[in-house]
């Protein structure tokens, strides 16, 4: 019983893990497809300019 149980931890880290890892690269490629040439903004205003289309979010920062 005890080896169910460590198979099962060992699976779980597992996939936790290499779901962790394919969000990154996901959200490494969304934010290079967002940014400029090189995958990066001039500044921060232009990043918000990209996530807040709102005015009135954009007023916060």
């Amino acid at each position: 019983m005890t080896l169910v149980y460590i198979y099962g931890v060992t699976a779980g880290l597992a996939f936790g893990i290499s779901v962790a890892l394919l969000f990154t690269i996901w959200l490494v490629k969304k934010s290079n497809d967002i940014g400029d040439s090189k995958g990066q903004f001039n500044d921060f205003s232009e990043y918000l300019d990209v996530i807040c289309d709102d005015d009135d979010l954009r007023q916060v920062y």
